[in-house]
């Protein structure tokens, strides 16, 4: 005698409901979406295997630093002031107080002449 288990899915032969229907286990509603694990617990659990077992070729250093700090400790260091800044004016002109008459009255004259006035990034008035 062979026991055949059907999977927990399936209907049972003798059952009146549709064969398209499919059974899904219940489960409670509020331990439907709980985390299956704890990403405190397990970076905790790294840390602990990390601390036992160092990546090969890793020293501990603690002793250099300790050394670097004394001797950092016995050093003085002067640390010489800046000079103060000087006064430097600005050489800004605001373009309401550049009226630039004469240059609007050259372009008017060689606007009159039908002559193209001189113009560029290099070129002044």
């Amino acid at each position: 005698m062979c026991l055949y288990l059907q999977p927990p899915y399936r209907l049972a032969p003798d059952d009146p409901r549709p064969a398209s229907v499919i059974l899904r286990p219940s489960e409670h509603p509020h331990t439907k979406h709980l985390r299956k694990s704890d990403p405190v617990a397990r970076f905790q659990q790294f840390r602990q295997s990390w601390s036992m077992q160092k990546v090969p070729g890793e020293k501990n250093h603690k002793q250099l630093r300790w050394n670097i700090r004394e001797q950092m400790l016995s050093q003085d260091q002067v640390i010489e002031k800046k000079a103060p800044k000087s006064y430097i004016p600005n050489s800004y002109v605001v373009p309401t107080e550049k009226k630039r008459k004469n240059l609007r009255w050259q372009i008017r004259m060689d606007m009159a002449q039908g002559q193209m006035p001189p113009h560029g990034y290099y070129h002044e008035y």
